[in-house]
């Protein structure tokens, strides 16, 4: 499924670092789309430069909170994967929280991280909602109303915040639609520099 990243050298996996968990929802049906997206790969990738940024924050969390790893939801992602997930929600109240194809994200590039924060005990942090929610609550330009509305907790919070503080250390852009969702870089420099990962034939239903 990613043979365009196995045969690029500047993308590399996150498959067995210490302090990274892979748990890819497009690789399995826990996803929008109910179905596997990926083919069960158990890898994910990144470019080298988002790779070495994400290591960084994996680590600087050890310094925070010892035993507590990224739980990555999706790294690099193939345009004809982006095209699926665009067209589930084109057309609808939904469609701004999945970037169009034809303009790309940088998912496409590598150069972007969906994620969360995990326990020392293993388990998934509670940040408010899921993962690929379009839930109000979902914003982090939000959540600071919602969270006087009683509808997020002080702890939701500061787990949002803590990631984000992470993440925006080692220079990654926070999106203010989707606590999870972080860019390394401008949609517009990416495509300057990156290559963009095309994919393979879009799954059929």
């Amino acid at each position: 499924i990613f043979s365009f990243c196995q045969q690029h050298s500047e993308f590399v996996s996150l498959a067995g670092l210490p302090h990274i968990h892979l748990d890819l929802r497009y690789a399995s049906p826990n996803n929008i789309l109910k179905r596997d997206l990926y083919g069960g790969t158990t890898e994910a990738w990144l470019h080298r430069d988002a790779w070495q940024s994400l290591v960084a924050a994996s680590e600087a969390l050890q310094l925070l909170r010892p035993g507590w790893k990224l739980r990555i939801y999706d790294a690099a992602r193939p345009l004809s994967v982006q095209a699926e997930l665009y067209a589930k929600v084109q057309g609808t109240s939904q469609q701004a929280y999945v970037a169009d194809p034809a303009h790309g994200s940088p998912h496409n590039y590598g150069m972007a991280v969906d994620l969360g924060l995990q326990d020392d005990q293993g388990w998934e942090a509670d940040h408010g909602t899921a993962f690929d929610s379009f839930e109000d609550k979902a914003q982090p330009q939000l959540e600071e109303a919602i969270y006087q509305q009683g509808r997020l907790s002080a702890e939701h919070l500061g787990l949002r915040r803590l990631l984000r503080e992470l993440m925006q250390q080692q220079g990654f852009i926070a999106n203010p639609l989707e606590w999870w969702h972080f860019d390394r870089l401008p949609l517009a420099r990416v495509k300057q520099s990156y290559a963009l990962i095309p994919g393979f034939a879009l799954n059929s239903r």
